[in-house]
């Protein structure tokens, strides 16, 4: 059985007054975070900040994201519950411009924005997938403790040996890592192929900032955006290709993007984010 981003996250419409279009469909949405849904800080997964905001305005305006970018304002924790209202801007006849303001206990916690719709005749890619063995022919990546837990329990990770490591000697590296990834439930049932799921994997974007500095080192999200090419077919096996290029890290902050490519080398999008520079903890 395959689910959608909208279970995986447990976010369901909220009931106040005045948050249903005419259509039926809801402005206002909700999710309780769940260890689930944590980072390795012990805080929101940032990809899921921006997946809800993707799936609540999708569902709203009826249109498939085109891009879309969050700012996160504090930390959100577990067992908090998060409330996403969703405000349409432009209707175009293309296209639908519309933002997210999330709040936790009544307070701003996160500020989203995003367009919607870009459906036409063009198909052209102009950006190669890297040549790098498939899934199936690399290593399984685990992630130890502290490092484990949360979403990466359910974001199966597989990389060709030595890949994403830090250099033995604390060496700075290239700033560049790959790493293949799929997306499943917690009882292991695979996610529908929805912007919002790419948003979740996209945030594996970090990850490469160790190979980059040269020491463990992971970075908790300050903002996340992504820029979408397609679907993936959902007849395929689910793996997505990141291809992580740490651009720069100044001052505790890494700045970093990111390709997302299927197995066929399709563009799926593209990613990116800043982050805040965290050594191994379980607490933000």
């Amino acid at each position: 059985m395959v689910i959608s981003v909208v279970d995986l996250l447990g976010l369901h419409p909220d009931p106040k007054p005045g948050s249903v279009r005419p259509d039926g469909s809801h402005l206002s949405w909700q999710l309780t975070v769940t260890g689930a849904l944590l980072n390795s800080a012990g805080t929101l997964w940032g990809g899921v900040g921006l997946s809800a905001f993707v799936a609540a305005a999708e569902r709203a305006v009826g249109r498939r994201c085109v891009w879309a970018t969050v700012q996160y304002l504090t930390p959100i924790r577990e067992g908090q519950q998060l409330h996403m209202d969703v405000d349409i801007g432009s209707e175009g006849i293309a296209l639908t411009q519309a933002s997210g303001r999330g709040t936790v206990d009544g307070q701003p916690a996160l500020l989203a924005i995003g367009t919607f719709g870009g459906d036409g005749p063009n198909d052209l890619q102009f950006s190669d997938a890297p040549k790098i063995a498939p899934p199936q022919d690399c290593e399984l990546r685990s992630m130890p403790h502290p490092w484990g837990g949360g979403m990466l329990e359910q974001i199966e990770q597989r990389t060709l040996p030595g890949m994403a490591m830090p250099h033995p000697d604390g060496h700075p590296g290239t700033g560049r890592t790959m790493l293949w990834m799929r997306l499943k439930d917690v009882d292991g049932q695979p996610v529908a192929p929805e912007v919002g799921a790419l948003a979740v994997l996209a945030d594996l974007a970090p990850s490469g900032i160790s190979e980059a500095v040269g020491r463990p080192t992971f970075g908790t999200s300050l903002d996340n955006s992504i820029r979408a090419a397609r679907l993936p077919d959902p007849e395929s096996s689910g793996w997505v290709l990141l291809d992580i290029t740490i651009e720069a890290v100044v001052g505790r902050v890494a700045q970093l993007q990111a390709r997302m490519f299927d197995e066929s080398g399709r563009l799926l999008a593209v990613c990116g984010q800043s982050a805040r520079l965290r050594r191994p903890s379980r607490r933000a």
